[in-house]
């Protein structure tokens, strides 16, 4: 298509966000010109799939689709897919997660439940979490240890979610931003056994800091109306190829393996946008508007904004190792778990046939584990093998109890340089602080950021749609 001589809308970046505001933007106007811009080689980012093994195709690990409870987001999945082609996850079935902790797989809760520590410790750690809710302040926090310390008290910080967090971003607490407690989920803790929660959560204070026992069992009032999504065919990258031919139909255009080399702007206003297609054929389009999904130091280079005196942490490098099984490992009803123990390499495990029966072929389970190698690892993608990978990882499976000697590998694939985890460190969070000023500084009249870390806090998918739609208004 050409549309050089065209005003149109540019969406810049194709994972989620931007996606679903393409959609949104086309169906507000049939006649507006969208153009998707995409600088890797498919669309969809964390939800376009990895390697097919065994026939299979794999994802990123755990990633259902949570609604927004905002009609005007979540109605856009049934255009993508039909309602009879989700499955539809409600209640305390939305998300079954579970943490393998203190030496044993915690089916019932993915919070932290230190229950399972001796008396003596159980009886400190529930003095400390109640001074510290006594002398709980208001306030806005500066890291992690201060945002913590106000929830948990000292002795439980010190003990659990400083050398959990330590192992996975390989830094300490005061220098980790509060968003680093959310993924995974580190914000409450369990104290109490069923009874006494059921009072306790009462009381909104106590509600926010501690987690009710039994997540199969958890009460209304704990409920809410979030729904989790996935569809019946396994496998997100069918979800993302039904989304393209979709946005296609619509007369979307989708330009993948595509650079932004300049843009060019009068009276603080985008008129042009430079691409080089392929790392070869140079192509200007004249914009009317830009929605911006890909990073706020992206679009800053482009604005020559100066960010030379910034400096950035670079997170987790994530290695997928894919198996694919020849039975179903045990992990009860549980869809994922993390694991928080020292002396493993893995961060989750993802049992896919729990969610998504048809993502299992006769004699064929696939399972995924991701791992983080931190500093506090000593793993590097590029010096361990396949081989022995699988051999490390089929030993913790054992060791977390979810296989045994019976289990056969029908295939295994490992997967490194797929992506990094972003860093949740304060100098990531107060390097993008400055940014977003001083790009806003610029005072660029017809573009708009959004997506992940759009604005201060926002992370995950739901929060990250709500806001980038309220900005397409």
């Amino acid at each position: 298509m050409k549309y050089d001589d065209e005003k149109l809308i540019m969406v810049v970046g194709s994972g989620l966000t931007g996606l679903m505001c393409a959609l949104k933007l086309k169906l507000l106007n049939l006649k507006k010109t969208i153009i998707i811009i995409e600088r890797e080689s498919k669309i969809g980012g964390l939800y376009s799939g990895l390697s097919k093994i065994s026939g299979i195709d794999f994802d990123h690990g755990m990633h259902l689709i949570y609604t927004s409870c905002n009609k005007e987001i979540d109605d856009l999945y049934k255009k993508i897919l039909p309602l009879k082609e989700w499955h539809i996850y409600e209640g305390n079935k939305k998300d079954i997660a579970g943490i393998f902790y203190n030496g044993s797989l915690q089916e019932y809760s993915q919070y932290i439940d230190l229950r399972s520590h001796p008396l003596k410790d159980q009886k400190t750690y529930t003095k400390s979490f109640y001074s510290s809710v006594k002398n709980a302040k208001n306030k806005k926090f500066s890291n992690a240890l201060e945002y913590l310390d106000n929830q948990f008290g000292k002795k439980i910080v010190n003990k659990i979610h400083g050398p959990i967090l330590k192992r996975l971003f390989g830094i300490s607490l005061d220098k980790l931003d509060l968003i680093s407690t959310r993924s995974p989920p580190l914000d409450r803790i369990i104290l109490f056994d069923t009874e006494p929660m059921l009072k306790l959560m009462k009381s909104k204070k106590l509600r926010s800091r501690i987690a009710f026992p039994d997540q199969l069992n958890l009460p209304p009032i704990r409920e809410n109306d979030q729904k989790g999504m996935y569809p019946k065919k396994f496998g997100m990258t069918h979800f993302i190829q039904k989304f393209e031919n979709l946005l296609k139909s619509l007369n979307i255009e989708i330009l993948t393996n595509t650079n932004i080399s300049s843009i060019e702007t009068v009276k603080n206003k985008i008129i042009n946008v430079n691409l080089v297609i392929n790392n070869l054929k140079k192509r200007t389009i004249k914009i009317e508007r830009i929605l911006w999904t890909a990073g706020w130091p992206g679009i800053a280079k482009l604005l020559n904004v100066d960010i030379s005196d910034l400096r950035f942490d670079k997170g987790p490098q994530i290695i997928f190792l894919n198996i694919v099984f020849d039975k179903p490992i045990d992990t009860g009803s549980l869809y994922h778990f993390f694991c928080y123990d020292e002396g493993f390499i893995t961060h989750r495990v993802t049992n896919y046939n729990n969610y998504c029966p048809a993502s299992s072929k006769v004699g064929k389970f696939p399972v995924s584990i991701e791992i983080w190698p931190s500093k506090n690892l000593k793993l590097s993608s590029s010096k361990i093998s396949e081989k022995k990978l699988l051999k490390i990882a089929l030993n913790e499976l054992n060791q977390f109890g979810v296989i045994d000697s019976s289990y056969k590998v029908v295939d295994a694939k490992m997967e490194s340089d797929v992506t990094n985890f972003p860093m949740p460190s304060l100098t990531n969070a107060n390097s993008l602080s400055k940014i977003r000023q001083r790009v806003k500084n610029k005072r660029i009249g017809n573009i708009k950021i959004a997506g992940v870390m759009a604005e201060k806090g926002l992370f995950f998918l739901p929060e990250t749609l709500n806001d980038a739609f309220s900005k397409l208004r």
